[in-house]
């Protein structure tokens, strides 16, 4: 299980891609994206449009739930508007 919060207001995210290895879920609305898997090393991803990913590198022998806290992305600086 992967619990994905707002890093500030610990709030749940939904619709977050979650990536596991070759394996991929969504979150719900409660923010958990529930996977089977096999054991090994994987790298997890999670990411969605207007927020950072975020990755790491999780090893599996057990089933485990895994907590990741995403924030919103800066505003990209757009040239053409600046004056």
């Amino acid at each position: 299980m992967v619990r994905v919060v707002e890093k500030s207001t610990k709030a749940p995210v939904d619709s977050v891609d979650v990536r596991l290895g070759v394996y991929r879920s969504c979150t719900a609305q409660s923010g958990v994206a529930n996977m089977e898997v096999s054991k090994g090393a994987y790298d997890l991803v999670v990411c969605k449009p207007g927020y950072e990913a975020v990755a790491k590198s999780i090893v599996l022998t057990v089933d485990i739930s895994v907590a990741i806290e995403i924030e919103t992305a800066p505003e990209p600086e757009d040239p053409c508007w600046m004056g």
